[in-house]
């Protein structure tokens, strides 16, 4: 899935056009899109049993939620450290390198010579870049 999901966004951004393709656009990977399921299918169980008398009493974390005692509340299961959120290849065409602020403000920062916003993946992002996108 994650070749197909990387073919088919380059299929649909990969055209010439004004604006630079939006990273939102690109579908999840197969490790997130299993955690997504099991969290829709934990939701569809209860949505259908909210009129029995005697619903199925589930536990949540079998079905990609991570209990946190200290909030009192599920968080969803995050992706293994191992796992990519992106191809290489597009992860070096929304990112860039800059140190610092004042690299992002010239031709020098890939993301302002291709007319991008920095984004949080970007190495300037912890420096507090102000070319950031908020």
């Amino acid at each position: 899935m994650s070749e197909t999901r990387w073919m088919v966004w380059a299929s649909k951004t990969g055209h010439a056009s004004a604006a630079p393709p939006k990273l939102c656009s690109l579908p999840p990977t197969r490790e997130a899109f299993k955690e997504n399921v099991r969290r829709a299918h934990h939701q569809v169980i209860v949505w259908r049993s909210l009129e029995d008398s005697n619903p199925p009493e589930l536990d949540a974390e079998m079905y990609g939620w991570v209990k946190d005692s200290k909030l009192k509340t599920l968080q969803p299961v995050p992706l293994p450290a191992n796992v990519e959120l992106a191809p290489e290849t597009i992860m070096r065409m929304i990112r860039c390198a800059c140190k610092s602020d004042n690299s992002c403000r010239t031709r020098a920062c890939s993301c302002t010579r291709d007319g991008l916003k920095c984004t949080i993946f970007c190495a300037c992002y912890a420096a507090g870049c102000s070319q950031t996108l908020t």
